[in-house]
């Protein structure tokens, strides 16, 4: 009997993570850094299987509610709280939502 992969798939979000530690957000090159860091990441997520694009989600919404409507909203609206996080502080609380997301659809966000 062969291994069973337990990832549904892989998204390598920490990796992003890592490269913008110890940034000091003080200075116009971190902020700068902590921003491209916040788009890495919402690339990333955007990879999804379960990602669906604006024109995609509207198209979903004229009919009846799905959970791949509502799992492509869920998705949709961490990304843009990611993107839109005005604080390392911020970014980690809405870090932790896609952690547990990534746990319960068995997606490997990285080491």
């Amino acid at each position: 009997m062969s291994p069973v992969n337990v990832w549904h798939e892989k998204l390598n979000v920490h990796q992003h993570i890592d490269a913008a530690r110890g940034l000091d957000l003080s200075t116009d090159e971190g902020a700068e850094r902590f921003e491209q860091m916040k788009k890495a990441v919402g690339a990333e997520l955007r990879r999804s299987r379960l990602y669906r694009t604006d024109e995609q989600l509207e198209q979903l919404r004229s009919g009846p509610y799905t959970d791949e409507r509502g799992e492509g909203l869920l998705l949709s609206n961490m990304i843009k709280d990611i993107e839109n996080a005005g604080s390392v502080e911020q970014f980690d609380n809405e870090m932790h939502y896609v952690w547990m997301w990534g746990d319960k659809h068995r997606v490997w966000l990285g080491d």
